[in-house]
C-alpha cells in the first residue's frame, strides 16, 4: 500500500519484499541439491562412491546460476561432507564469476597438515545446515578463507535418506545486496534498517547506522520479520530522533 506522497505505508509488506531478494537464490540452490542427489544415487546404484570427477556434471547447473544471479552472487557450488568422496577427504566444488568473465574454480588449501588449512566444517554457513537448519544466511563478513570480499553466505543442506552429504550454497556481494535492499526500503519514507539474526545491519536508511553496525537499545522501535529468513526490518522512528 502506498500513501499519497508515494511512500509505502506497510513495513510488513516491505519486509516480505526484502525476503524475496533471496528466494530466487534459494530456488537455485534447491536445483543444485536435486542434481547432486542424482549423482549420489547413480554412484550408489553402480556400487561405488562419488569421486571428484563426478562433480563435473554439476558445472552446467552452477554456471547457469552464476549467469542468472550475476547481479547478486559472486560464487556458488557444493561443499562436501568429510569422507563422502572416494578420492578426497574434503572438497568444495565452487565456482566464481563476475559479469563478463568466464567462471573459475575456487582453490583452497584442504590439507589438514598445512598451516593454511581451510576447515570449512567450522564455518557457521556449513555447521548450521549440518545441525538441521534448512536455510542458513550468515554475514556480513570478510571471507578471508576464500574470496577476501565483504560477503553473505547462503546455504541449504544436502541430505539423502537422513544422511548429511554437505551443503549447496552461494556467496553474495554484501554491497550489492545492500543496494537492492535500500531501493526497496526507500519507499517507506522513514528511518529503517535491515538486520540479520545478530542485529547487525545489512542495509540502512538511518544516518547513524551503516552496514555491519550492531543495533543496540531499539527501545520503542518496531520489528518486522522477513518471512523465511533470520532477518528483520526495524522501524527506528521510536528509538532514534
Amino acid at each position: 500500500m502506498a500513501s499519497e506522497d508515494g511512500h509505502d505505508t506497510d513495513p510488513a509488506e516491505a519486509a516480505a519484499k526484502l525476503a524475496d531478494l533471496l528466494n530466487g537464490v534459494f530456488a537455485s540452490l534447491g536445483e543444485t541439491v536435486v542434481t547432486f542427489r542424482e549423482l549420489s544415487e547413480n554412484a550408489t546404484t553402480h556400487g561405488r562412491r562419488l569421486r571428484r570427477s563426478d562433480l563435473n556434471a554439476l558445472h552446467p547447473v552452477l554456471f547457469r546460476h552464476l549467469q542468472r544471479h550475476q547481479d547478486l552472487i559472486m560464487g556458488t557450488g557444493v561443499v562436501i561432507a568429510p569422507g563422502l568422496l572416494a578420492d578426497a577427504p574434503m572438497w568444495l566444488e565452487w565456482w566464481r564469476s563476475s559479469p563478463g568473465d568466464a567462471p573459475s574454480a575456487l582453490k583452497l588449501d584442504l590439507d589438514p597438515t598445512s598451516l593454511g588449512f581451510y576447515d570449512y566444517t567450522q564455518a557457521e554457513w556449513y555447521a548450521a545446515p549440518s545441525r538441521g537448519t534448512t536455510r542458513a544466511v550468515v554475514g556480513p563478513f570478510v571471507d578471508f578463507g576464500g574470496t577476501n570480499e565483504y560477503t553473505l553466505a547462503v546455504t541449504v543442506p544436502i541430505t539423502e535418506r537422513d544422511s548429511f552429504l554437505g551443503v549447496s550454497g552461494a556467496d553474495l556481494w554484501a554491497t550489492r545486496l545492500e543496494s537492492a535492499a535500500r531501493r526497496l526500503m526507500r519507499g517507506l519514507g522513514r528511518e529503517v534498517v535491515l538486520v540479520n539474526g545478530d542485529d547487525r545491519v545489512l542495509a540502512s536508511r538511518s544516518p547513524r547506522l551503516v552496514m555491519g553496525a550492531l543495533v543496540r537499545d531499539t527501545g520503542g522501535a518496531t520489528r518486522y520479520p522477513c518471512p523465511g529468513l533470520p532477518w528483520s526490518l526495524i522501524d527506528l522512528r521510536g528509538s532514534i530522533e
